[in-house]
Formats: C-alpha cells, structure tokens, sequence
C-alpha cells in the first residue's frame, strides 16, 4: 500500500483545497446553468417540452458515462494534470451555448459539460486523497462537499439576476468567466505535482477489476446512493406536493426546496467534524437515519412551515455522510490510493443509479396512489439502503490502507 511521503502538494494542501472548492463551484454552475433560462431559450428556439428535457439529460448521461474513463485517466496521468485539462474544456461548454445558432449546439454544448465534468469529478477526489494525510481527509472532504450547496445556491439565486429582459446570455458568460479564472488558478497545483509517475501523484499501477468491487466499496456506495436517490427525487416531485397541497406559487415552493442547498452547505461541514468525534459507523448511520425520518415527515407536512423545516432536515441528513464517505472510498479497493480514481468512478456510476430509478419510482407511485405522502415514503426507504452500509463497512480493512 503507497504512503503519504513529503511533497510540495501537501505543504500547499490548504490552497489546494480552495481551488478544488471552487472548481466544484464552476461544475455545479455548468451542470446547473440551463434552468434559470431554459423559458427563454425554449421560446427563442421554439423548443417542445422533450427537447427542452433532452438538454438537462444530454448532460447526466455523458457525465455518468465519463466517471470511471475520468478516474483512469486521473491515475494515469495525475490528478491535477486531468483536473486542469478537464476543468478548461468545461469551461468552453458555455461558449458553445452562447454562440449557438441551432438545438444541435445547445445539445453540443451541455455533451461537452457532461463530458468533462465526468472527468471533473473523480479528479478532485483523488486529488484531495493524494494531498491530505488520512486523519485530515474526513475535514477536508466536509469543505469540499459544502461547496456543491454553495454552487447550488449560486446557480438558483445569482444566476437568474443577470438574465437582463429577454437575453438569456449573462449567465452562460459569467460561467464561461469564472471556469476560466479558476482553470488558471490550477496551474500552480499542476507545477506542484510534477510528473504523474513519481510524487504525491503515486505510480500508476494497471487497474485489478475483481479488486475494486470489496465489501467496503459497496457499503460505502449505498449511502451515496440514497442521498442521491433522495435530493433528485426530492428535486423532482417536492415543487408539485408543496404548490398542490400548500396552494404555493411556484416561486415561493421553488424557495422552500432551495434550503436543500443551505443544508448540503451545513451538513457536508458538519460531517468532518461528526466523523473526527462519532467515528466512522456511527456518523454515516445517523446521516441514513435523519435521512430516512425526516423524508417520511416531509410527506406529511401540515404546513408551509412545517415543510421548510423539515426539508432542511432532509438536506442535513443526505449529506452529514459525506465527509465521512468520501474520505473513506480511496481506501476501499485492494490497491488503494493507486487506483483511487478509478475506485471513485466506480462507485459514482453505481450510486447515481439512486438519482435515475427516484423520480421514476414517485412517479409510479404517485400515479398508483394519487399520495405524495406514500410518495415521499417510497424515497424514505433509500435511507435504510444507507443505513445497511454502515453496518456492512469493514473499518479494520479500510484502516489497513492508512
């Protein structure tokens, strides 16, 4: 098993940490650019419901494509070298939009998004695996996940304020600005690894596929799968119950599913330090069981009110895991930190299985029973899904790898 040795990425560890937070800043943003104008462009383009549809979807499924191809090149050729070079494509994705004459380039455009921030993605796991000792990991994992409620809460609030009357090209542009500032800001990180052969990069080693698929990766990817099941279909159905049964405009339900964004800020933070003081087993168990309570309570919200709080509770639940989680999963295949990015492309293909088969799963459902409460009560379950992988976690095995 490769150890942590010395090197100029770990010496700079904090100010890799804020590049690596604000390129998941600039992914959130280029996954998340199109809902605040796709009124606009679908009236521009004359676009129908399914094509206005495809061009959300032309983004998830490159990007889920991209996760284990990502994770191979980041072994292969060094995380921040792959982080960079993936960070820059994704930061022309907009560009492609703006100057997009036809629906042909906006589907271009968010394949491009897609297919870059799938390598975006399991790069900046494995770079902060390779930068922080393992007892610092689980806080800085903590950051790193509150960066994508931080993104979301831009890509809600901010973006739609620079749409000016009908022209929906501001908020591409400043999300073309700002990947490419931080893009710039990577070039130090790339200096500091050097060549991806030696180092903090660690040598590449051909990848054992029996060794990925432990007891350990599967534990660990059933409570990412029932956040993710849990937040998209949460996403997806939780407007319609609160402006059908709260008489709500769309825009004041819009605000109340928004606070998923403040409490992913909060409980991915939390979670570093909950991991540091509850353990491992513990912190993940009590994320799956906030998750799976406060689902169900969301469902039987009595008000407005009560529904605010509750799906806040719900954010908190769905991400105090994460930290926890993400630190751990370098660790789980055989080999370890030698194959991290590939281990971590595996399991994210696997967990956003969770985020395709929710929103289906409601619907039925929903269609079956008329009940958004037996709804919510059907996403509920993913949090004993969750709670199973705590129990099946392996910690000896995964303390092996420190």
């Amino acid at each position: 098993m490769l150890k942590h040795s010395s090197s100029p990425l770990e010496e700079k560890r904090l100010y890799v940490l804020g590049i690596v937070v604000a390129v998941m800043i600039a992914f959130i943003l280029s996954n998340l650019d199109f809902p605040p104008i796709s009124k606009l462009v679908s009236i521009q383009f004359g676009l129908s419901s399914v094509q206005t549809g495809l061009v959300t979807s032309f983004f998830f499924i490159p990007y889920a494509l991209m996760q284990i191809p990502g994770g191979y090149f980041a072994d292969r050729f060094g995380s921040a070298r792959t982080l960079f070079v993936a960070t820059f494509l994704m930061s022309l994705a907009p560009l492609i939009f703006v100057y997009g004459t036809s629906i042909d380039t906006l589907y271009t455009s968010r394949i491009v998004a897609g297919l870059s921030g799938g390598v975006v993605f399991p790069s900046m796991v494995r770079l902060l695996s390779h930068t922080f000792p393992r007892n610092e990991l689980g806080r800085a994992m903590g950051i790193f996940g509150s960066a994508n409620g931080a993104g979301q809460l831009v890509a809600s609030s901010v973006l739609p304020l620079l749409v000016i009357g009908i022209n929906w090209r501001p908020p591409l542009v400043a999300t073309l600005a700002y990947s490419l500032v931080i893009t710039g800001f990577m070039i130090l990180p790339v200096r500091w690894a050097g060549s991806p052969l030696s180092g903090v990069s660690g040598a590449f080693q051909k990848v054992q596929i029996r060794g990925l698929f432990t007891r350990n990766m599967f534990a660990l990817m059933f409570p990412n799968f029932a956040c993710l099941g849990v937040t998209y279909g949460s996403f997806a159905w939780a407007s319609d119950f609160l402006t059908s049964k709260f008489n709500l405009s769309n825009s004041a339900a819009g605000g109340i599913v928004a606070l998923i964004g403040v409490a992913t800020i909060i409980g991915s933070y939390a979670g570093g330090f909950a991991d540091r003081k509850l353990g491992s087993r513990t912190t993940i168990g009590l994320s799956m069981l906030l998750l799976f309570l406060f689902t169900i309570m969301f469902g039987m919200s009595r008000s407005a009110d009560d529904a605010a709080v509750l799906i806040f509770g719900m954010g908190i639940g769905a991400n105090l895991y994460f930290a926890t989680d993400f630190s751990l999963i370098p660790y789980a295949s055989k080999q370890g930190l030698a194959v991290a990015g590939v281990t971590f492309g595996v399991f994210n293909t696997l967990s956003n299985v969770g985020s395709v088969m929710a929103p289906v799963i409601f619907g039925l459902v929903l269609e079956a029973t008329g009940s958004f409460s037996l709804g919510f009560a059907a996403l509920s379950l993913y949090g004993l899904f969750g709670m199973a992988g705590a129990f099946l976690m392996s910690l000896d095995s995964l303390r092996k790898g420190e």
